[in-house]
């Protein structure tokens, strides 16, 4: 994906560091923000915007992305990750035990807008009807253990998307994966491959 309509209306967008940045230390007691653009001025990155912190397939995904953030750094692509919601306890417990890197507080919600060009993606409770779903959490709980819980908004989808160019003046989202139904994304291998083909290393 050479171009998305999405980035540009998001650049100045504001996110709260709450964890992984110098300013994050600050942030829980100011209204301390930076403009979302930041996250790819100094080169690419890869963004992966959290449904909710305390959700385990949601955990489980931020896991497997950061187990391999040295394969990232190799490929040249820096890692973050973004919350829409403001749940103190569920971020401490997200992070770092399961993301390691930048954590953002998202409270307009624009990426996740981005993700559904304009119109918030969601998915009611009909979702866990679906039977993958089921397969997913069982899958997660067998590498996380029985973690996680319900406390905050579930019903807002995420997505993965990695950004390009940003350090040279043109960034573009060089690959999209959007949440499908809870926890459905293509996987961090298929996020690696495009990291590793986009940027080149």
């Amino acid at each position: 994906m050479s171009s998305w309509s999405g980035l540009a209306s998001i650049a100045s967008a504001p996110l709260r560091p709450l964890a992984g940045t110098t300013a994050a230390a600050t942030s829980a007691t100011t209204t301390t923000s930076v403009p979302l653009s930041t996250l790819w001025s100094n080169g690419p990155v890869l963004i992966y915007g959290v449904r909710r912190p305390g959700c385990l397939l949601c955990r489980d995904n931020a896991a497997s992305i950061w187990k391999r953030e040295a394969d990232f750094k190799a490929a040249g692509v820096s890692l973050a990750a973004v919350v829409h919601q403001s749940l103190p306890a569920e971020t401490a417990a997200f992070a770092p035990e399961f993301w390691g890197g930048p954590l953002y507080l998202d409270e307009d919600k624009a990426l996740y807008r981005a993700f559904g060009d304009g119109q918030l993606r969601t998915s009611g409770l009909t979702g866990l009807l679906n039977l993958s779903v089921w397969r997913r959490i069982l899958a997660a709980r067998k590498r996380l253990g029985d973690g996680g819980n319900t406390t905050g908004d579930s019903s807002i989808l995420g997505g993965v998307l990695l950004v390009t160019g940003g350090d040279k003046g043109s960034p573009k989202v060089a690959y999209l994966d959007v949440e499908r139904t809870f926890g459905e994304f293509k996987g961090v291998d298929s996020y690696l491959e495009a990291a590793r083909k986009c940027v080149g290393k």
